[in-house]
């Protein structure tokens, strides 16, 4: 890879995906709070005659702090929003609502196909057989509609739901080439974008960036939403505890001399609801997104195996059967088989 077009590329994803929102609500965070922060401190760094521009100086660093903080902790922000890290009952319970009320709702002739599809496989009369037959024509066409309506946005099997739409979205998104080809998505993915046409690649690094943008945007909104409710809740509490000498001094008096506690509150509550219209905005983007992944594996994945140097498959069951090799290959070799993995090669010519 040029070293050029590869800081080109990371530069070009830095300033959309953090350093846009950074700027932006770091500047908006400083300007409603700005009057939290100790005047005299600030004054004395401002004033100082060993920088020059000091109040832009300081900006500039916030804000480039910021930026890299989002940029480094973009893993955690998407398995946050996946909804990984919620406190357990309240997963498990946006979980239980998801499947039973909206999953169940969207899936219901999926999962009578799939109960159907365990019968025939079963001992059954001729009878209970031809009955379940046609039961299966039947429900087949409302099946196959619930499948284009529902699998691109969340997985089918209901053992594999998270909490939140962006995290169903991006867990069907990687468990499409399994259920298509025998892919693992997470482990080969990582490999398949090595070897994507510029275009492509460019095209999917794009809609990534557009939905990352939207993530860290929906993030900090929500961090001043928390602050200014903090603040407000602060100012509105904090007069009844006339015993706490902290609540008389100047800094209380500076910290609302521009804006009073209920609108701190106000202000937490609207940011609370931009960080949530943001929050869809990333969905949508993320819909975009999981396509180009899906049309990666679809059209690529045949170049992915010749550059491994594997047998290009002619039948589905066949290539399955290669996948699922390649999957134990690259996790755990042949560590876990009674004997090593028999696979061929088969070099390609230049």
């Amino acid at each position: 890879m040029n070293p050029s077009s590869f800081i080109k590329d990371i530069g070009r994803s830095f300033f959309v995906s953090s350093f846009l929102p950074a700027s932006l609500f770091v500047s908006v965070g400083v300007i409603t709070l700005q009057d939290f922060f100790p005047k005299l401190a600030i004054n004395r760094i401002v004033s100082s005659p060993y920088l020059f521009g000091s109040e832009w100086l300081i900006s500039l660093l916030l804000i480039a702090w910021a930026s890299f903080g989002l940029y480094s902790i973009l893993p955690w922000t998407l398995r946050f929003y996946e909804g990984h890290y919620f406190p357990t009952f309240l997963r498990k319970t946006m979980i239980f609502f998801v499947r039973e009320y909206w999953h169940a709702a969207k899936s219901k002739n999926i999962q009578q196909i799939q109960t159907l599809k365990d019968d025939l496989r079963s001992d059954l009369s001729q009878e209970k057989r031809d009955e379940c037959l046609d039961k299966f024509g039947n429900c087949r066409p409302n099946a196959l509609e619930e499948y284009i309506n529902l699998e691109p946005f969340c997985p089918i099997e209901p053992d594999l739901l998270l909490p939140t739409r962006l995290g169903n979205l991006l867990r069907s998104c990687m468990y499409y080439p399994q259920r298509r080809y025998g892919i693992d998505g997470n482990l080969l993915w990582p490999r398949l974008k090595s070897i994507l046409p510029k275009e492509f690649l460019e095209e999917k690094d794009d809609s990534e960036a557009r939905l990352i943008f939207m993530l860290n945007s929906s993030l900090l909104a929500y961090s001043i939403a928390v602050l200014s409710i903090m603040g407000g809740l602060f100012g509105v509490v904090c007069p009844h505890f006339r015993s706490w000498n902290y609540c008389s001094t100047e800094y209380y008096k500076q910290a609302y001399s521009t804006i009073l506690p209920i609108s701190f509150l106000i202000i937490g509550i609207l940011f609370g609801v931009f960080g949530y219209l943001l929050y869809h905005l990333a969905v949508s983007a993320g819909e975009t997104f999981s396509s180009y992944v899906r049309t990666g594996f679809d059209l690529y994945r045949f170049d992915l195996l010749k550059k491994l140097n594997f047998e290009i498959p002619t039948t589905i069951e066949k290539e399955r059967v290669i996948w699922s090799k390649v999957n134990e290959l690259f996790t755990a070799g042949d560590d876990l088989g009674l004997s090593p993995l028999k696979i061929e090669y088969k070099p390609q010519k230049e």
